[in-house]
């Protein structure tokens, strides 16, 4: 699974001020499906004169990683529940 987020470094007024920030982040298949979401994204950022650095970075977190995303996912309580149409 990969993941490309968009991280965007603020202008410090001292060394180590700010640690980078992960503005937005989209998986593999909305960027593929939609890659201009996060180029307008980082457009923006770098038009910022807040950010001194912008840049989307694509991470990829093997099957360990996404594993572990479903797992966490799927350990989550959930409530059973079913929809009546009200006549009954």
């Amino acid at each position: 699974m990969k993941l490309y987020v968009l991280f965007v470094q603020r202008e410090c007024r001292y060394e180590g001020q700010y640690a980078p920030e992960a503005l937005e982040v989209a998986d593999e298949f909305s960027y593929e499906d939609n890659p201009d979401f996060l180029t307008g994204k980082l457009a923006e950022a770098q038009a910022n004169a807040e950010f001194i650095g912008a840049a989307i970075i694509e991470i990829n977190l093997g099957n360990e990683g996404f594993k572990s995303i479903q797992d966490r996912l799927i350990s989550m309580t959930s409530v059973k529940a079913s929809v009546t149409d009200g006549d009954g």
